[in-house]
């Protein structure tokens, strides 16, 4: 069954955003993971969003956890922190 890990968040510093946004990408197509969608939300029943929303697809749960534990992605943890707020979830 596929997974998504989608992720709302609000950029801190837009040149580490697009520096660690290049990084990540790269470490997905290890996992089998696909960018699906990346843009600003249109709430339909909430006040509250984040500024930017992204969904990635795996094709499988494991595939997604597989990617967001491994070394490669953790690695880039800290540019992350520092370039967004960010809120991640699995689903699926």
């Amino acid at each position: 069954m596929a997974a998504y890990i989608i992720v709302g968040f609000t950029p801190k510093d837009m040149e580490l955003l697009q520096e660690y946004s290049a990084k990540a990408a790269s470490t997905i197509s290890e996992f089998e993971g696909e960018f699906l969608a990346k843009s600003i939300p249109q709430p339909l029943n909430s006040k509250e969003h984040p500024e930017y929303q992204a969904i990635i697809s795996f094709p499988t749960r494991e595939k997604a956890e597989g990617w967001y534990l491994s070394s490669q992605y953790q690695g880039l943890v800290s540019i992350r922190d520092k370039a967004m707020e960010s809120n991640f979830q699995l689903v699926g």
